[in-house]
């Protein structure tokens, strides 16, 4: 049980570190493919960790991990700059809260 705990947090570690360079002022292409990698790994993680008949939420589990990658869709498309950073930030929050209860 301690080993899983170790893990998440080097994974809340690794992604506050990824949040804050996502949200400066000049923000590269790297930081956003890179959260969307901790949102999709933690949406993985959550996904797998319910049983098979918990289909709810890990239907929950698929939206955030689509949620992260309409981001980066809206990033190409969009010209609101905050939209997609919101949207991985939710992504990435909603799957830690899917992890932990």
């Amino acid at each position: 049980m301690q080993e899983l705990l170790i893990i998440y947090g080097v994974l809340g570690i690794i992604t506050i570190t990824a949040q804050y360079f996502l949200y400066q002022t000049n923000t590269k292409n790297s930081f956003y493919y890179l959260n969307l990698a901790i949102a999709l790994v933690l949406a993985f993680i959550a996904f797998t960790s319910f049983p098979s008949n918990d289909t709810i939420l890990k239907l929950l589990a698929v939206v955030f991990a689509l949620i992260g990658v309409a981001a980066i869709y809206f990033k190409s498309t969009s010209d609101q700059p905050m939209l997609p950073k919101i949207m991985l930030t939710i992504s990435i929050l909603a799957s830690f809260a899917l992890l932990f209860f």
